[in-house]
């Protein structure tokens, strides 16, 4: 791939032309070194003069990773295809179409080939996770263990602060797997946990609120990607309070005799529905309900206990093969005292 040539083009005009699908769609979204990194390689290739990377990073006053990132970034947008040889950056750029920015999506084990490792691997900012790594974990890194990484930083665009603040969280719990750590810098991203702050309330919702639903739950094991989608949707789509999801949990193990979030997602609904936020409100409503429940029962006794006088003493009342004998009288009167007797512990 050649640099791109515009055939001389500046020869008539005295200005780079920039796309007004560009200024309109692109330039509110982008990071503003990303748009003058764009501009100033627009304006180079047309006048179809060569670029180095070394000589673009001295004159912005930039890491030339963070250059890649803008050449990542407008590629990722098909905006420009690239390619590095020694240093030279050879840059095509490509028609702008008017359609709907492409959602932000984060990027998870991007291909990296050996000729970019190698780049990376060369810069200070990169070597500098390269120490850290081996001394938070405490082992000597592997090339995958390197590749793995570059990224984790190029591709999650994760700062070197929150990258030891994640070294030290998977440490702690004794996952020194690249491939865990990945999966917990992964999650963050998704939930935008970007800085220091965001990741200490972050790990504080986990610990003191995640943890302790599972273990209402009767569960000691980390939550699957499910399990962990139910858990921020009763505490971040509900807004559940920690004990009305304990409740329901003590509920659900009650009712089926082991854990299931799809239950105790029913409950929560149920409660949702009914504007429930309190667990001394569930209380309530439990006990009505018991008291519901008996009042009914004690009105069908009643009614069977009528229903079977009016049957023995009505005219019409015969005895068939079931019954063939004289049924006695029943002292209701002497059945009562009986009763209270019993409930007065006399008897």
């Amino acid at each position: 791939m050649d640099n791109l040539k515009f055939n001389n083009l500046n020869n008539y005009f005295n200005f780079t032309p920039i796309s007004n699908i560009f200024i309109e769609q692109y330039i509110s979204k982008a990071n503003p070194i990303f748009i003058i990194i764009y501009i100033f390689l627009l304006n180079k290739c047309f006048k179809n003069e060569n670029l180095i990377i070394n000589e673009i990073s001295k004159k912005f006053d930039i890491l030339e990773s963070d250059i890649l990132k803008c050449l990542n970034y407008w590629k990722e947008h098909k905006l420009i295809e690239y390619k590095i040889e020694n240093e030279n950056l050879y840059i095509n750029f490509l028609d702008i179409k008017l359609e709907t920015p492409p959602k932000v999506i984060v990027q998870k084990e991007k291909a990296y080939s050996d000729e970019e490792i190698m780049f990376y691997s060369k810069q200070e900012e990169v070597q500098q996770l390269f120490r850290l790594a081996e001394n938070k974990l405490a082992k000597a890194l592997s090339y995958q263990d390197r590749k793995k990484i570059i990224e984790l930083y190029e591709g999650y665009n994760i700062s070197i602060e929150v990258f030891a603040i994640l070294l030290t969280y998977c440490k702690e719990r004794n996952k020194t797997n690249f491939n865990y750590i990945e999966k917990v810098a992964l999650d963050w991203c998704e939930n935008g946990i970007d800085t220091a702050e965001k990741v200490d309330e972050y790990i504080k919702l986990y610990d003191e609120t995640y943890k302790k639903i599972l273990k209402a739950l009767g569960l000691n094991l980390e939550p699957t990607k499910s399990q962990l989608a139910y858990l921020k949707k009763w505490t971040n789509e509900y807004k559940m309070s920690l004990k009305l999801i304990e409740k329901a949990c003590d509920i659900t193990l009650l009712k089926i005799g082991r854990a299931s979030f799809e239950y105790v997602n029913k409950i929560l609904i149920s409660w949702k529905e009914q504007n429930i936020s309190t667990v001394e409100q569930v209380d309530e409503i439990t006990e009505k309900f018991k008291i519901e429940k008996q009042i009914k029962f004690e009105e069908n006794q009643k009614k069977l206990q009528k229903n079977l006088e009016n049957k023995q003493y009505s005219p019409n009342y015969k005895n068939d093969k079931f019954v063939n004998y004289t049924q006695p009288k029943l002292d209701f009167k002497k059945l009562r005292e009986y009763e209270i007797k019993n409930l007065r512990g006399e008897i």
